[in-house]
């Protein structure tokens, strides 16, 4: 639990990485959760659902841009239990897309403010 298991509280919870592609390419990122989700790629809001226990996996295209990619998935925290699970697909030669960190080349992390 985010929140020290403390069951009544609600909050965001989110995770990011960088992705890192020698080439611009699209590549795909499923995201299992019941709960709402938003994704943004390099700070701009690319998918948007509303939660469903219902719902099957959410299958996000990402178009990369060559070079280092910030994803940053949000996520209500609810106070009843849930999880997700990210997993990124890929078509063609392995190692194109390279999860952070990476061996070099490490991505410039800058602040910037969040939209949405």
């Amino acid at each position: 639990w985010l929140r020290g298991g403390d069951r009544t509280l609600f909050g965001v919870a989110y995770a990011r990485t960088w992705l890192r592609a020698a080439e611009p390419r699209t590549v795909r990122l499923v995201v299992d959760s019941p709960v709402s989700l938003r994704l943004f790629l390099n700070r701009r809001l690319v998918h948007e659902r509303r939660g469903s226990r219902a719902e099957p996996a959410a299958v996000i295209e990402l178009p990369l841009e060559a070079g280092w990619n910030e994803v940053l998935l949000k996520l209500p925290e609810a106070a009843a239990d849930w999880s997700f699970t990210a997993r990124l697909e890929t078509d063609g030669a392995p190692g194109a897309v390279v999860p952070w960190p990476g061996v070099s080349d490490p991505p410039r992390i800058a602040p910037a403010p969040l939209s949405n």
